[in-house]
């Protein structure tokens, strides 16, 4: 009976040769990148991945020497590829949209933002599945102008792209234009996209960085809401405070000036002349066919009422006294049946009657 398996024991150097290979490509792989070390000195001063329409083509440089193949056409996986660098991805004009664009001056503070707005505009897609980059080509003095050259691809074309870099065993870190060999080094349309990373342990710190700002500031807030609700109590025992000593000084103040009242009364009152003194004053002043009825005296000012044969002739008597001023009659004058004139005289007394 033949037997169906087979057993095929490779010679030593065989073994040898493939725990090499296993080292080189896998384990190296694994360890990090301090410690990685190339005895087999495929060193690699540039690699890249153009990306056009037609197809990816993977570009090494390995011991000065040019090799190029296309990815699709050979792909390769990741444990036979021994690149393990960084590169860059050479996009095809035909995948780039290409434009320029007129914005003020002021707008250069926000102008990657302004730039994705009008481009969301020009493009009819969503502006999460775009990826771009911009460049300022003039800044106008005189019409206070900006001159802006602006990249855009896909998103999904990157991203296919970087899959493809990442199978053939390299990072890459910028996306260039590559205009027929040409590298337009204006544009990196990476430049602002989140590049795929494995380092776990920088996530680690930076996660517990942002828990410990935020420990302090909620320990900042405790001590200031702390600090204010010791200092609210303070004020409002120092209002309380300060309220009684107010209540107090009005209280004071309301004394001050009924006290100046009375003092301003007594000294009026002082100063004020008897009615005496203004009657015998009146009597001197009077001429004889002149007789008062009324008399009425209020501060300083005296209002009489009676009859005289020349009523007129008061006003320049009251004028002339020297205790009198501002006569003038309240009321007109009139005439009685025998003759005489019924008057309404005020004056103002000037000082105290002699």
């Amino acid at each position: 009976m033949t037997s169906l398996l087979s057993v095929h024991v490779l010679p030593p150097r065989d073994w040898f040769g493939r725990a090499w290979s296993w080292w080189t490509v896998e384990l190296r792989a694994m360890m990090p990148g301090s410690l990685r070390h190339r005895p087999d000195g495929h060193t690699h001063s540039d690699c890249w991945l153009r990306v056009a329409p037609d197809g990816l083509t993977l570009g090494l440089v390995r011991k000065g020497r040019l090799s190029i193949q296309s990815l699709e056409a050979t792909p390769q996986p990741r444990s036979v590829m021994t690149i393990d660098a960084q590169g860059s991805l050479r996009l095809d004009p035909a995948l780039v949209f290409e434009t320029t664009l007129t914005f003020p001056r002021q707008a250069e503070a926000n102008l990657r933002q302004i730039v994705g707005n009008h481009l969301g505009l020009l493009i009819p897609m969503d502006p999460a599945e775009l990826a771009f980059d911009l460049v300022v080509l003039k800044r106008d003095p005189v019409a206070q102008t900006l001159l802006v050259a602006a990249a855009v691809t896909k998103r999904a074309t990157l991203d296919r792209a970087r899959k493809a870099a990442a199978q053939a065993g390299f990072s890459p870190t910028a996306a260039v234009i590559d205009r027929g060999g040409e590298i337009d080094g204006r544009f990196d349309l990476m430049r602002h996209e989140r590049r795929p990373s494995s380092a776990t342990g920088g996530r680690f710190w930076l996660r517990a960085l942002e828990a410990a700002i935020l420990l302090l500031v909620l320990a900042t807030a405790g001590v200031q809401f702390y600090r204010m609700d010791t200092g609210q109590t303070q004020v409002a025992s120092r209002i309380a405070q300060l309220r009684t000593e107010a209540a107090t000084v009005m209280q004071l103040q309301r004394k001050a000036q009924q006290l100046a009242e009375s003092a301003a009364a007594l000294r009026a009152r002082r100063d004020a002349a008897s009615p005496l003194q203004i009657l015998a004053a009146m009597t001197r002043l009077l001429p004889d066919d002149t007789w008062v009825s009324f008399v009425h005296v209020q501060d300083r000012t005296v209002e009489m009422v009676g009859n005289s044969r020349h009523a007129a002739s008061l006003i320049g008597l009251f004028e002339q006294a020297a205790g009198f001023q501002a006569p003038r009659f309240l009321s007109p004058v009139t005439t009685n049946p025998d003759g005489s004139e019924h008057f309404d005289l005020a004056v103002t007394i000037r000082s105290p009657p002699p």
